[in-house]
């Protein structure tokens, strides 16, 4: 990683070189740790309780405790990724079974119908918990409650 964090830094203007450097290594750090800390990743090896709604090898989802909508689950991986960036090809099939989690859960739970789906990916789209992660909501016309797009 030393070796590919340098070329790249060598790339950049000089002025950025030690932030990029800091970024960098603050965002293996805390992929690396994180992990061990995180709320979801403790759900998901059931050391913490959770309403499950549907279950994978790779999936879970549950319900949210913190509601914005009549129906608000979470689909997130058993594995520990922070953001989408982070799965690349480490798991192809896992997008596609994030996926069959919406269908299931538009299917057989709450009857197919209108539903949204958000990902807040990354701090600065407003994620919080630091575990990729996507929210399906239902029952609830977010645009008409003020979202915009």
């Amino acid at each position: 990683m030393q070796k590919v964090l340098a070329v790249w830094c060598r790339a950049q203007p000089a002025r950025f070189e030690s932030d990029l450097r800091h970024q960098t290594f603050q965002r293996f750090f805390e992929v690396s740790m994180s992990s061990q800390e995180c709320i979801f990743c403790k759900i998901a090896a059931g050391e913490l309780p959770a309403k499950v709604h549907f279950e994978s090898d790779l999936v879970l989802a549950i319900d949210n405790v913190h509601p914005t909508a009549p129906v608000h689950k979470l689909i997130l991986p058993k594995k520990h990724y922070m953001t989408m960036a982070d799965v690349e090809s480490a798991d192809p099939q896992l997008p596609l079974e994030m996926w069959m989690a919406v269908w299931e859960l538009n299917k057989r739970i709450f009857a197919p119908g209108a539903f949204n789906i958000i990902v807040n990916n990354g701090k600065e789209a407003g994620q919080q918990i630091m575990h990729l992660h996507w929210h399906f909501l239902a029952g609830k016309n977010i645009y008409q409650a003020g979202f915009h797009l």
